[in-house]
């Protein structure tokens, strides 16, 4: 409060916004935490390399781990306020030199949607582009392309320990964590393999009648 007279909350106050601000965005793409375990100037140095990540020019470095789900994963995450999204992803038919695909993200009833493109750049580098549409251009999209694959999800975004996560539960029940590299997975989580580089866990090869993991049909409500 020293250097900024628009700041009246004490250090209470000022976690509680934090969390709350955390909670708002946590189901965003793209949401980066900055914590506070280095100085300032460090703090700035993070801000900067998460721009370049995000703007493609380091390579992005995130991790994708195979799960197994159960009661005590479930009763864990009701306690950190997840945010739920139900995402639906269909995958078009291309010349085989870029992935196209249409997503359509609903949280609490409302809708957005999105076309996505993927490019393989210098081996296995991607380059990717998103760009939010309406529905008429989605629902257009639809029609003109020929659907090579369909993918329903529930996405659960939720922080712990100032890190995000993603948690990715498949109309399959196949389940997948998603972290940046440097994140250590949440100790209440059992993971049964890292499938970061395995194609079979790519979004656009998974199938309703794939493996499940999961070992009770239960809901996260």
């Amino acid at each position: 409060t020293e250097n900024n007279k628009a700041r009246s909350e004490g250090i209470k106050d000022a976690r509680l916004r934090d969390d709350k601000c955390q909670q708002a965005w946590s189901f965003h793409n793209n949401l980066k935490i900055i914590d506070n375990s280095t100085d300032f100037n460090d703090k700035l140095k993070k801000v900067i390399d998460s721009i370049k990540n995000y703007l493609g020019i380091e390579t992005r470095n995130e991790k994708k781990y195979l799960i197994e789900i159960n009661d005590n994963v479930f009763d864990t995450l009701k306690t950190i306020e997840c945010v739920k999204v139900k995402i639906k992803q269909t995958y078009l038919k291309t010349n085989g030199s870029y992935e196209m695909r249409l997503r359509k993200k609903t949280l609490d009833g409302d809708s957005t949607y999105y076309v996505t493109i993927k490019k393989n750049y210098k081996g296995n580098e991607k380059v990717v582009t998103e760009e939010k549409i309406d529905r008429k251009t989605y629902e257009r999209l639809l029609q003109q392309r020929e659907i090579i694959n369909v993918v329903e999800k529930e996405r659960l975004c939720f922080v712990y320990d100032d890190k995000m996560y993603k948690l990715d539960i498949f109309k399959n029940k196949t389940c997948l964590l998603e972290s940046d590299s440097n994140v250590m997975v949440p100790n209440f989580i059992n993971v049964i393999k890292e499938v970061t580089q395995d194609d079979n866990y790519y979004n656009i090869n998974i199938k309703d009648d794939g493996i499940s993991f999961i070992k009770k049909d239960k809901r996260f409500v």
